[in-house]
This record gives C-alpha cells, sequence and structure tokens, in this order.
C-alpha cells in the first residue's frame, strides 16, 4: 500500500466553507484528466482544530473545522517490477495533489510523514511546512 494524507482547513463548525467538497471535486477533475488509476473510495473525514502546534489541524480558534484526505494505491503483487510502476505511478499522483490542490487549499500532510524522494521534493516540503507551522517546525527539525 502507498498512502499519503492531507489536512486543511474548511471552515468552522457553525460555518464550513465548503473548501472540503471543493478539494474532492478537484482531485476527482485530477484523477480523470490524467486517468489515474486510483482506487475508490477516497478516504474523507473531519477534525476539529488541534491545540498542538505541530499538528496539520493545528487552530486556536474555536470550532475550526479541518478535512484529511487519503489517497492509496494498492500493490497488490510480490513482483518488483509492478510494485515499481505502481509507486511510480503513485509518486506522479502525490505530486499532482502537492502541485495542483495542496497550495490552493493550504493543505499539508503531517509532518512527521512526509517522505522525499530527491532533495528538491524535501525543499519544497520543508517550505510548505514552514509556511504552515513557522517556528515551531524548527524544534523538531
Amino acid at each position: 500500500l502507498t498512502h499519503c494524507e492531507c489536512c486543511f482547513p474548511c471552515g468552522t463548525l457553525a460555518k464550513p466553507d465548503g473548501r472540503d467538497m471543493a478539494y474532492m471535486a478537484e482531485l476527482l477533475e485530477l484523477i480523470e484528466a490524467g486517468g489515474v488509476p486510483a482506487p475508490a473510495p477516497i478516504e474523507q473525514r473531519w477534525t476539529s482544530g488541534s491545540s498542538s502546534a505541530l499538528s496539520p489541524a493545528a487552530s486556536a480558534e474555536p470550532g475550526a473545522l479541518f478535512s484529511w484526505v487519503g489517497i492509496i494505491m494498492y500493490l497488490p503483487t510480490d513482483d518488483v517490477e509492478q510494485r515499481r510502476r505502481i509507486t511510480t505511478a503513485f509518486d506522479a499522483y502525490k505530486r499532482a495533489c502537492e502541485a495542483r490542490l495542496w497550495p490552493k487549499f493550504g493543505a499539508v500532510e503531517h509532518w512527521a510523514k512526509v517522505e522525499a524522494a530527491t532533495p528538491e521534493a524535501a525543499a519544497i516540503a520543508r517550505d510548505r511546512l514552514r509556511a504552515r507551522f513557522g517556528g515551531a517546525l524548527d524544534a523538531v527539525a
């Protein structure tokens, strides 16, 4: 199983802003336009804000609402070449989400679960996380 989960704000419990549904609509467009063999269903869940400074759902706002979206691809084979092709396809799928959706929706993955395959990808992830968490990230880096 290859997977990635991101989190982004979507209003408050009293006043959801619809960004959660807009994200899913755009994710489905990305999947269809790119011919991504994404399994269904796509996981989506919601949480309230967290008081933890490094939580992707960190918020001091009472009633803050966050959406979490998980994307996956299964690795149903022991064949090394097939697993490599699936992993490569997943990496492209994740990069497309990171480039097209995450900046627009303010999404981040959990800082402790970031996997960057290249120094360039690591720099992009670091910048995205630093923009979201600021100095709090430096305490664990």
